[in-house]
């Protein structure tokens, strides 16, 4: 089996994985796509082949080059890939290829039969419903981190800006871990909801959590799900590469 370069192209950061059945075997993040990786990649790994996804407009001339530097197929992930997870969504040609990538990832890594709330928790946050017969039904946006801070300053005269690191109390002692808290522990509760809605109607019990913002959140969502032992968190760090490669290969045995 040969190795399989993806590369996710998001909101603020393109994310370069070399990955071989699950496990990635290099890696490489830049603001732009970059075939000088690639090609590093190819030249201490050999051919391989490559996926390409964006969650915006796609780099035509990057993936025309791509093509040309391997002798495997390249594939560019659109609507129309077929997936090893059915779609049940009303508008398919709006639905993000992020949220598909991280549902085909989440059913690899838990297998077949297991239902779950996917979280990537980046630029935005995506909460959506894998269900046990490997369907994806539909989930919610909602501005991440960053986005919440930036807004609260932006949009208002005296709100300060305030970044992700200090404290963060259940209740804000002063504007600072207010604002902080507000947009973390906000989240980490907005998480807990859905996760329990999700159980109620689809039997969800495992949240897989995802995105560069994970670790922020992994202890607040710990601590609010801390009432609840049918509940577990499945931190994924590697979930869209994962997700990628496992669409390149269904997609090579059809």
């Amino acid at each position: 089996m040969h190795p399989v370069i993806t590369i996710d192209q998001g909101n603020t950061r393109t994310k370069t994985h070399l990955m071989l059945e699950g496990r990635v075997l290099a890696d490489y993040s830049g603001p732009t796509p970059s075939l000088e990786n690639v090609l590093a990649m190819q030249e201490r790994w050999g051919q391989t082949g490559a996926i390409y996804s964006s969650v915006g407009s796609m780099d035509v001339r990057f993936i025309e080059s791509l093509r040309h530097l391997t002798e495997k197929p390249v594939r560019v992930l659109t609507h129309a890939t077929p997936l090893p997870v059915r779609i049940d969504y009303a508008t398919p040609q709006t639905l993000g290829t992020d949220r598909i990538v991280a549902a085909v990832g989440a059913l690899k890594l838990l297998g077949e039969g297991v239902p779950a709330l996917v979280v990537d928790a980046g630029t935005c946050i995506t909460l959506d419903i894998l269900d046990a017969s490997a369907t994806f039904r539909g989930g919610n946006i909602s501005p991440g981190i960053r986005m919440r801070l930036d807004a609260m300053h932006r949009f208002t005269d005296r709100l300060p800006e305030v970044t992700t690191a200090g404290d963060t109390p259940l209740f804000g002692y002063d504007t600072v871990t207010a604002l902080r808290a507000g947009a973390i522990r906000g989240i980490a509760g907005e998480v807990k909801a859905t996760l329990l809605a999700a159980r109620a109607r689809y039997g969800v019990q495992t949240l897989v959590l995802s995105g560069g913002d994970m670790q922020t959140l992994i202890p607040f969502i710990s601590e609010d799900l801390n009432d609840y032992n049918d509940l577990r968190i499945f931190p994924a760090a590697d979930l869209i590469p994962v997700g990628l490669e496992e669409i390149y290969r269904y997609n090579e045995n059809l």
